[in-house]
C-alpha cells in the first residue's frame, strides 16, 4: 500500500480498505484510487485512460501523468491511494526519469497494466489536497467540525475570526 501523504481522505469506510476489497474481489490485483476532477484541473494529476467501468471501478488501459488539458484522456484522476503488485518495485528501479526529469510512480504503473492488470476504484468519501495551504486548511476544518471533542470550541474560534 502507498498513501501520500498530502491526500487526506474522509470516509465512512477508509480508502485503503475500498481498495483492498476491490484488489480482493477481483484476483488480487493492484489498484489505484480515483477521483473526478474538473477538466480544467487534470494537468495536476495523474489522469487514467479506460475502456470498461465495473461499478464505481474502471479497468485502466493507461496513465498520463499531469497531461495537458486537451490531452487527458478523461478526468478521472489518481488521488493518493495505491495497492500495488510487488513487480511495481522492479519496474520502478528501471525506470527513466519522466514528467518534470522525476521518476514517476504513474509511468510504472503503466508495466502493471500489461501484467497482471490495474483497477482504478473512485473513492466513496472526500479528498483534501493538503499539498496546498487551502486544502489543508479545508481538511482540518472539516475534521475538526465532525470531532464532537472539539467542534463547538472550533466553532468559536471561527467566529471571533
Amino acid at each position: 500500500m502507498v498513501i501520500l501523504p498530502d491526500d487526506i481522505i474522509l470516509s465512512d469506510q477508509p480508502a485503503t480498505r475500498q481498495l483492498i476489497k476491490v484488489s480482493e474481489d477481483n484476483n488480487r490485483c493492484s489498484v489505484v484510487a480515483l477521483e473526478k476532477v474538473d477538466r480544467k484541473e487534470v494537468f495536476k494529476y495523474g489522469v487514467i485512460d479506460y475502456k470498461k467501468k465495473i461499478g464505481n471501478s474502471f479497468k485502466i488501459d493507461n496513465l498520463v501523468e499531469k497531461p495537458k488539458i486537451k490531452e487527458a484522456p478523461s478526468n478521472l484522476t489518481v488521488v493518493g491511494r495505491y495497492l500495488l503488485n510487488s513487480k511495481i518495485f522492479k519496474v520502478l528501479k528501471n525506470l527513466k526519469p519522466g514528467a518534470n526529469n522525476e521518476i514517476q510512480l504513474t509511468d510504472g504503473l503503466n508495466y502493471l497494466i500489461k501484467e497482471p492488470g490495474i483497477l482504478g476504484h473512485k473513492l466513496n468519501g472526500n479528498r483534501f489536497d493538503c499539498g496546498n495551504k487551502l486544502g489543508f486548511i479545508q481538511a482540518n476544518l472539516t475534521f475538526g467540525m465532525q470531532d464532537k471533542e472539539i467542534s463547538q470550541i472550533l466553532k468559536g474560534l471561527i467566529k471571533k475570526l
